[in-house]
């Protein structure tokens, strides 16, 4: 038999291809590369749209404060509803 080959014991059933066995995921290279912080939750970008988010998002509180009926609920929408799923999607 070749190295390549499978082995099957018994009488073949028809249309039955045996399947070799995968072999297991190196776990311990992901592993200690997270425990050396090299694996990142969020990229570059993710933080930048994370800090616009919170940069419009606290004008818009800033306004409300001052009285703001039509700026601060737009800077609100938009931080909240757009630009932070944006964030944490892309």
């Amino acid at each position: 038999m070749r190295s390549g080959e499978i082995q099957s014991r018994g009488k073949r059933r028809s249309g039955h291809i045996p399947i070799p066995a995968k072999p297991a995921p190196d776990i311990s290279k992901r592993a200690e590369a997270n425990s050396l912080g090299q694996i990142k939750a969020f990229g570059q970008k993710n933080l930048f749209l994370f800090i616009v988010a919170l940069i419009v998002i606290v004008l818009g509180h800033i306004s409300l404060g001052m009285g703001s009926i039509t700026f601060a609920p737009v800077c609100l929408m938009l931080g909240y509803c757009i630009l932070v799923p944006l964030a944490i999607i892309i």
